[in-house]
């Protein structure tokens, strides 16, 4: 996370268009999944945790997952997306 947030400004961006056409067509289910996820982590301490669009994917990936309330919201959250609540911290 560290290198990658050092380097944040060499990396060009991607064009939208080439993004999306590179995400997967999400079931209804995941979209669920996904818009619920969402609104876990909005309402336990991350407000800047982005909401999904219109075919489930998540709009915007850029939120602060290094505070200690973006973390509790994580841990908050885990089990919504198959994490299990006892699962360790990523390394890093």
């Amino acid at each position: 996370m560290r290198a990658q947030e050092k380097c944040a400004d060499q990396v060009l961006p991607v064009p939208e268009s080439v993004e999306k056409g590179q995400q997967p067509e999400l079931s209804k289910a995941e979209i669920a999944k996904n818009q619920k996820y969402a609104k876990c982590m909005q309402e336990n301490g991350a407000p800047d945790f982005p909401d999904t669009d219109e075919t489930g994917h998540f709009r915007d990936v850029t939120w602060d997952s290094t505070s200690a309330d973006g973390k509790r919201a994580a841990r908050e959250c885990a089990s919504i997306i198959g994490i299990p609540a006892d699962a360790p911290s990523p390394k890093g």
